[in-house]
């Protein structure tokens, strides 16, 4: 592990604090990261397409996109109803705590979706109401209806 992370420091992409001996990400993993392409790349064709989809409804739009485990949710865009609403930006959730997600998952098959729920239990638990159980059955019912509906939320409120 030492000659791993000597190596790793060597090109600069960890470095080591002389007071403490930990190792923090270093200046060359950033600049990796910064070249890396945006898992988004089409984000400016779509940004029209939401921006209408929200002014069409009168209601808020968000670009959500399954990466693993999770669901990548993009900025959202507002309706004009909506002044209020605040861009958060992008971030990522457990498949089974949003509505695309339930989505997501009602498209798979039931063992691929317990594997999911198995590897994403701990991290639900940081959104209200979160259990594989309760996304269970919003599948099952987002399969019976074909469509999933708001109420099926469960990253409503992050728990604190």
């Amino acid at each position: 592990m030492h000659r791993i992370l000597q190596s790793l420091a060597a090109a600069r992409f960890v470095s080591q604090d002389p007071a403490t001996r930990r190792y923090k990400l270093g200046v060359a993993l950033h600049g990796l990261a910064l070249a890396a392409p945006t898992p988004l790349e089409h984000s400016a064709e779509l940004r029209p397409l939401l921006e209408g989809l929200a002014q069409r409804t009168g209601d808020t739009a968000y670009l959500m996109m399954r990466q693993g485990d999770e669901v990548l949710c993009s900025p959202r865009r507002r309706a004009t109803a909506h002044p209020d609403a605040a861009d958060r930006g992008r971030s990522f959730r457990p498949l089974g705590t949003t509505i695309a997600g339930i989505t997501m998952l009602a498209a798979l098959p039931n063992e691929e979706i317990e594997s999911i729920l198995a590897r994403t239990a701990a991290s639900m638990t940081r959104y209200r109401n979160a259990t594989s159980e309760y996304a269970r059955r919003q599948v099952t019912n987002a399969r019976a209806m074909a469509s999933a509906s708001a109420k099926a939320s469960l990253s409503r409120a992050p728990r604190d």
